[in-house]
């Protein structure tokens, strides 16, 4: 009968160990280390081959390793290599007592047991790798929901649960509109639907709600998963982000809106208004300056000022709003911008303006009311960008004020030019100063009763680079 078998393998500086034994060869494995290459077992797992050897006495190998072999009566041995993907991974040796016991006739024989033990190691990685892939699953701290191609749930892990408020139990069985929000479109579910169901991964955050009600946020990739029996199912892999957007959100307050109103800031409106500009409709930009507030903050304080102040923004919003953007851009300043169909239509929304920030507020038994000054500009007219309506509603603006309270100003170029002009006599006065650029000229003048020098008067001007 069979007295030793042996399982050997290279370790991963390729030398060549026993893996695991069964018989009386402990000290014949030890007594061959040294001339491992010759022994048959090895010779089969380097050339990834069955080897029988019928009779150890006519043995072609070292006579030191025939007479270990024969010592120990090992008088007939078989090596059968077990392969992987066409690679030897491990080697069978089994040794018998008899010789002729393992013959080139039952080659068929060890070729069955070969390909049963190669399918047994398969299936066992397989199982194995199987087990590893469950408990990193169940472990993850990602979300991880996998369904049917009817979108059943047949599998959540911990993080799922965690994440939702829900029990497996809740889930299992379910469909992911569990999860609907109410945030996202038709139009988003069918692109999802569409982009899975052709095969490819469909990648977005999603807004989600717990079990009890509250909003949570994923950034979720869903792969189509197509098994060998062409079964097809769905694994969705997210991540949570739910403070992330909360912090995002809290970054886009500070950023964008006003902390006094809680209406858009001037970036804010800057931004709201691109993407009005990008549809290429025609809008109007009212910069709108409230006449009386520094009366009120001196009279009543700041505190009742900042009222009036949120007041006069939630009235704005509540009327004008949903048409178009509003923020509050300075102390005293608002600014619309809104959509409009053709020109005229601004005059109508500068009325409605007017109106409702002339509305009386009442404080204390008293009651305060504002006026306004205006300046508009048109896109396109005026500027191709905010920031160019900026700048020349805020030229209207400035020559509404100075025409005095409860006046308005569309924007015209010939303000534009004195505005220019204004600024280039402002600069060059200040160099002047700077560079001692004055010149001045003295001219006398007489009295007319005695022709008598009753003094002189100052010409003075201003000598540029050209002389």
């Amino acid at each position: 009968g069979i007295r030793f078998v042996w399982i050997g393998a290279s370790d991963k500086k390729e030398h060549f160990k026993p893996v695991t034994y069964c018989g009386d060869g402990e000290k014949y494995l030890e007594s061959v280390a040294s001339f491992i290459e010759e022994e048959p077992t090895y010779r089969a797992y380097v050339a990834n081959r069955i080897i029988v050897n019928p009779d150890t006495t006519e043995l072609d190998v070292a006579e030191a390793l025939k007479r270990e072999m024969l010592s120990r009566s090992y008088l007939s041995s078989c090596a059968v290599p077990l392969s992987k993907e066409g690679e030897t991974v491990y080697v069978l040796g089994m040794y018998a007592e008899e010789p002729y016991y393992f013959q080139e006739e039952t080659k068929d024989v060890l070729y069955e047991l070969r390909h049963d033990l190669e399918f047994a190691l398969n299936r066992l990685e397989d199982l194995q790798r199987n087990k590893l892939i469950a408990s990193a699953l169940e472990n993850s701290t990602s979300w991880v929901v996998i369904t049917e191609r009817d979108g059943t749930i047949t599998y959540v892990n911990d993080a799922v649960c965690q994440i939702s408020g829900y029990s497996r139990q809740d889930l299992i069985g379910q469909n992911p509109r569990i999860f609907k929000s109410g945030h996202h479109t038709q139009d988003f579910y069918r692109s999802l639907w569409e982009t899975i169901l052709s095969g490819q991964e469909f990648h977005a955050t999603f807004a989600n709600r717990r079990k009890d009600g509250e909003l949570f946020y994923l950034e979720q990739t869903i792969y189509p998963i197509e098994l060998p029996n062409r079964t097809v199912k769905f694994m969705s892999v997210g991540r949570d982000i739910t403070r992330e957007v909360h912090l995002s959100s809290e970054v886009e307050k500070l950023t964008f809106y006003d902390p006094a109103t809680g209406i858009l800031n001037l970036d804010g409106i800057r931004f709201k208004a691109g993407e009005l500009i990008n549809k290429k409709k025609m809008c109007a930009l009212f910069l709108v300056d409230l006449y009386g507030m520094s009366l009120i903050n001196k009279n009543y304080g700041i505190q009742v000022g900042d009222m009036v102040l949120s007041l006069i923004a939630k009235r704005l919003q509540d009327e004008l709003g949903e048409s178009g953007v509003v923020g509050r851009v300075a102390s005293d300043e608002f600014a619309l911008f809104m959509p409009i169909v053709k020109e005229e239509e601004s005059i109508i929304l500068a009325d409605r303006i007017e109106e409702v920030i002339g509305e009386p507020i009442y404080f204390e038994g008293e009651r305060l009311k504002l006026s306004v000054n205006m300046g508009i500009a048109l896109y396109p007219m005026d500027g191709s960008s905010f920031n160019q309506l900026h700048e020349k509603a805020s030229i209207a603006l400035s020559s509404a004020k100075k025409a005095g309270e409860g006046e308005r100003r569309f924007f015209e170029s010939a303000f534009e030019e004195r505005v220019k002009e204004a600024a280039l006599a402002i600069g060059l006065v200040s160099r002047a100063v700077e560079e001692d650029l004055f010149i001045f000229y003295y001219q006398p003048y007489f009295r007319g009763e005695d022709i008598g020098l009753a003094g002189f008067e100052a010409l003075v001007r201003i000598r540029d680079k050209d002389g």
